[in-house]
């Protein structure tokens, strides 16, 4: 396994997080 990420895995990670954060967000709001 890789100990070092790319920059490419950490923005595709955090892009990930955030929508997921969005999609629940809306859900409990609703």
């Amino acid at each position: 396994m890789r100990t070092r990420w790319c920059t490419s895995d950490v923005v595709a990670i955090a892009v990930l997080i955030i929508c997921a954060v969005v999609v629940i967000s809306l859900i409990t709001h609703r």
